[in-house]
């Protein structure tokens, strides 16, 4: 489903025990050039303020950021040309 600014992916998102996310960005998709992305993001630890993390990436560091992207590409990705 697409809804014009967002994709609802929750299914794709898992958090570890005592996780927080301050005011960061986790999504399990993201958009380069034309294509889509979709996969699992797994997020463990302390996001500070203003990090994304996109599909197909795991983040188990005890802290995180502020301002990063963590991204990294996987063959079980699934991508669409739009």
């Amino acid at each position: 489903l697409y809804f014009g600014n967002q994709i609802p992916d929750y299914h794709l998102l898992t958090f570890g025990d005592g996780s927080i996310v301050d005011e960061s960005h986790v999504a399990g998709h993201h958009r380069l050039f034309g294509s889509i992305t979709l996969g699992p993001c797994r997020v463990s630890g302390i996001l500070h303020q203003n990090c994304y993390a996109m599909a197909n990436s795991v983040v188990v560091a005890a802290e995180t950021g502020p301002q990063q992207v963590i991204l990294q590409s996987s063959s079980s990705t699934q991508t669409e040309k739009t």
